[in-house]
């Protein structure tokens, strides 16, 4: 059986991947030593979305998992 999520919760993960794609994306690519390169993760489902059982500020914190079909991008 399946409930559904308070709306303040859904909010929270949304962000946090979100963000994820972000750094993943664009930031993470300042911190590579070949500049303008970042990632595609090419595999966003909601099994790979984990949701760890640690809180930050009682909301949970997301952790996004399978990168075997990563791809390097060229920014």
């Amino acid at each position: 059986m399946y409930y559904a999520l308070p709306f303040k919760i859904v909010h929270c993960l949304m962000k946090q991947i979100a963000s994820f794609l972000h750094y993943l994306h664009f930031e993470h690519s300042k911190k590579l030593v070949e500049k303008g390169k970042g990632y595609a993760h090419r595999d966003i489902k909601l099994a790979n979305v984990l949701i760890s059982p640690i809180e930050v500020n009682g909301l949970p914190v997301v952790k996004v998992a399978d990168f075997g079909i990563t791809r390097v991008l060229n920014i």
